[in-house]
């Protein structure tokens, strides 16, 4: 019996809820204990599980899956993301965003019992190795995991994604000359990382970590980073400078010493500080229940019409648009700073300073 693509997800949500430090050395894991044949979405956690260092619960889990569930599961553990940009509205089709990134192909039945061969097959076809140890060198076109804290990644080249597994806990991780085609994706992590450093090269950052400390990823020298997305229920500190801020549903963000060319928060129940050493040169608020607020430097703020109700920016000097269909925004105070439809230069709470720091659209620091 296979169970829905819902189920999956919870299963997903209550695997990633529980952390643990792997103490086992560096190498892919053989996954002997678990039984060959069809494969259980315990057994398929079990596995995803010793790759990130993870302690799976999955109490009640002894369904069998189905080939759609199996890659599913697999997509949505190793944020696998869709080749092209989707309806947020919509459900991702995980299978034929594994199909494209020619992690499957159309000989996989997904209507068949997915089996332990399945799961070890695609996941080798994904992950080169993992290392719970300092590497340098290490050069592939697949995906690369780092399971345990105090690790330095250096003066590699990863073609697929680079995945900060639950492993490494609140612990830290340094990328140093670490370039990333995929995507850089941090399950773990704490307040002292990631650092990304020298000329580190990553494109997007993936943050989906909502237990423990929330994860610092900081950006020092000439490292260049894109794009940080902080996922849904998760708790980021960024430092440095990248181009673009997204935040999802209930993620909670604070700008430290940072600098964002572009913010866009997509998320009911998101809420981002600037501190007063940073900038975010423009901010797009396109959800309700979003609250900006710090004594750093905000250039402009547009809310849109998907913000009903419940925006709050307080912070001084921001020159704020907001749509007609757009609830009206307030300060922390619950006065209203802009009505619905309205544009106005905010002058945030009276304790507030602001920041003299010059806005600055570069996404490389200087």
């Amino acid at each position: 019996m296979s169970i829905n693509r819902k189920g999956i997800c919870l299963l997903a949500a209550l695997w990633t809820s529980a952390m643990c430090v792997s103490s086992v050395s560096a190498a892919m894991p053989t996954f002997d204990s678990i039984d060959d044949g069809s494969l259980t979405a315990k057994g398929l956690s079990q596995i995803c599980s010793e790759i990130l260092g993870a302690e799976e619960a999955l109490p009640n889990a002894d369904q069998q899956l189905s080939g759609e569930d199996g890659v599913t599961y697999i997509a949505e553990v190793f944020h696998v993301e869709p080749a092209e940009e989707v309806d947020s509205a919509e459900p991702i089709d995980y299978v034929d965003a594994m199909k494209k990134a020619g992690y499957i192909d159309d000989s996989f039945d997904t209507s068949e019992a997915f089996t332990k061969d399945d799961a070890l097959n695609i996941i080798a076809t994904m992950i080169e190795d993992v290392t719970d140890k300092s590497a340098s060198g290490v050069e592939t076109d697949k995906s690369y995991v780092i399971r345990s804290k105090d690790v330095e990644l250096a003066d590699a080249k990863i073609g697929g994604d680079l995945i900060i597994g639950q492993g490494v806990g609140d612990g830290e991780v340094t990328l140093d000359n670490v370039s990333v085609e995929g995507n850089l994706v941090v399950l773990g992590g704490g307040s002292n990382s990631v650092i990304v450093r020298g000329n580190s090269e990553v494109g997007k950052v993936i943050i989906s970590k909502t237990e423990g400390e929330p994860v610092r990823v900081k950006v020092e020298g000439v490292a260049i980073v894109e794009t940080v997305c902080v996922e849904k229920d998760s708790h980021a500190i960024v430092n440095g400078d990248i181009t673009n801020l997204m935040a999802r549903e209930a993620a909670s963000v604070e700008l430290q010493n940072a600098r964002v060319a572009k913010v866009e928060i997509s998320g009911e129940g998101a809420t981002l500080n600037i501190d007063s050493g940073s900038v975010a040169v423009s901010v797009k608020i396109d959800a309700s229940d979003v609250q900006l607020t710090g004594t750093g430097e905000v250039g402009t703020a547009v809310v849109t019409e998907n913000a009903k109700s419940g925006v709050i920016i307080d912070t001084k000097g921001t020159q704020v648009t907001v749509s007609a269909g757009a609830g009206s925004v307030m300060d922390l105070s619950g006065a209203v700073v802009v009505p619905s439809g309205g544009s106005s230069t905010t002058q945030g709470t009276p304790a507030e300073t602001g920041s003299t720091a010059t806005p600055s659209g570069s996404g490389k620091n200087g």
